[in-house]
Formats: structure tokens, sequence, C-alpha cells
């Protein structure tokens, strides 16, 4: 109990935290993007995506029926590209931390 009457807690001054900032440099911040660019192009091997049109079927007179359309596009990426982006997101998160 005697411990406890000698031990004084303390709260820190109200402007303690506020003044912490993380900063990175903009090679790091552009090296990590391309390590998740790269990671990217290397797990799915380019862009794929799906676009929707609505196209006119039937068009005789007052009829008119339209159906929509789904078209798969896809946009390859060869595997040196993903490769060239990791290894050049590595050297720009190392650089931006030396400096």
């Amino acid at each position: 109990m005697d411990i406890l009457r000698r031990t004084r807690i303390t709260q820190p001054s109200p402007g303690v935290c506020a003044n912490l900032q993380v900063t990175m440099k903009p090679a790091t911040i552009v090296g990590i993007l391309l390590i998740i660019i790269g990671v990217v192009a290397l797990a799915y091997g380019g862009l794929h995506f799906t676009t929707h049109e609505q196209k006119r079927v039937v068009d005789l007179g007052p009829l008119k029926v339209d159906a929509n359309v789904e078209k798969e596009h896809s946009v390859p990426m060869p595997p040196i590209l993903g490769i060239a982006a990791l290894a050049g997101g590595v050297v720009l998160v190392i650089v931006g931390a030396r400096k």
C-alpha cells in the first residue's frame, strides 16, 4: 500500500501526441505503389474487366426490344513488366529509406 502512495501517475501534456508526425519521402511512396502494381501484375497476368451495353434486338415499328450484353475485355501484361515494377519499387523503397 505504501508503494501506491509514493507512485504518482502523470498524464502527458495535451499537445505531446498531436505533434508526432510520420512523413514519407516521395521515393518511398512511389516505391510502395510500384510494389503493389508489380504484385497485382504477376498475380493476375493483366487487367480484366467487363463492360455492359444495351443493344437493340428487335425494332418493328412501335415494338422495340433491347437486350443487355456483357463483353469481357482483357489487357494482357507480360510477367517481365510485373517483375520490373516490383524490382523498381524495392529499389525506390530502399533509396527512400537511406536518405
